[in-house]
């Protein structure tokens, strides 16, 4: 047998350029995945924290303080008894003379053993219109307010409600009070339209349901919610 004889293959240097670079290629798509995924996990967590943050300054504390009014008494967020009204004024005005619509308020409405406290403000459209929330507070903080007196200021609420009375405060400076809503009572408010004189047309009561509107709103539509209920319920009219 002949002596082994080496040989030698050389590789041109395109294949091995390409071998290269087909490894580099490689190497940057895995590179170009990883930071695809790295994006799209800061895109997520970026919009999560924009709604956990819209959430937190959603809060009765953070919404007042963005509003441009602060309670002067950090307890009226936590009042059992809470009320709104609109005002046709500005809130840089009423922000400025809150002490002043507190014992107003308190003068007309008020019952012993308590003060009045602004909540919470915030502008309307036209932007001279001011939606305010103020709460009642026991006064001082460790009194206790009676039965009668809780009674009273209920019977009270209910009358604003239905607009049989209105509140007189001090119109130079806070105009003419409207839309008054009862927001939050001790057990609740039950209020009932007004009836007809006639026994006859007394309503006996079968059944309760929960509509989410307030009660001014369903006072205006009365008459539309009888006829949707008559409808549904395909009740007859007895005569």
């Amino acid at each position: 047998m002949g002596k082994p004889v080496e040989v030698r293959v050389e590789v041109p240097d395109l294949v091995l350029a390409n071998s290269a670079a087909g490894g580099e290629g490689g190497r940057g798509g895995d590179a170009g995945i990883r930071r695809a995924v790295s994006v799209k996990c800061l895109v997520v967590l970026a919009l999560g924290s924009c709604v956990l943050l819209s959430a937190i300054f959603w809060f009765p504390p953070f919404r007042s303080r963005r509003s441009g009014f602060v309670p002067d008494d950090p307890d009226s967020l936590h009042a059992e008894i809470q009320a709104s009204l609109v005002l046709q004024k500005p809130i840089s005005l009423l922000a400025t003379n809150a002490a002043r619509l507190e014992n107003d308020i308190l003068e007309e409405i008020g019952i012993p053993n308590t003060k009045v406290s602004v909540i919470y403000m915030h502008s309307l459209d036209p932007e001279n219109s001011t939606y305010v929330v103020f709460g009642f507070l026991p006064d001082p903080k460790n009194a206790s307010i009676s039965l009668s007196a809780l009674s009273i200021l209920r019977s009270t609420l209910i009358n604003l409600v239905l607009q049989q009375i209105n509140i007189s405060l001090t119109s130079s400076i806070f105009g003419h009070p409207s839309s008054f809503e009862l927001l939050k009572f001790p057990g609740g408010i039950t209020v009932i339209p007004l009836q007809s004189d006639s026994i006859w047309d007394i309503a006996h009561i079968l059944f309760n349901f929960t509509l989410n509107n307030n009660i001014e709103e369903i006072l205006e539509n009365i008459g539309r919610l009888k006829d949707e209920l008559k409808f549904g319920l395909n009740l007859r009219m007895y005569t």
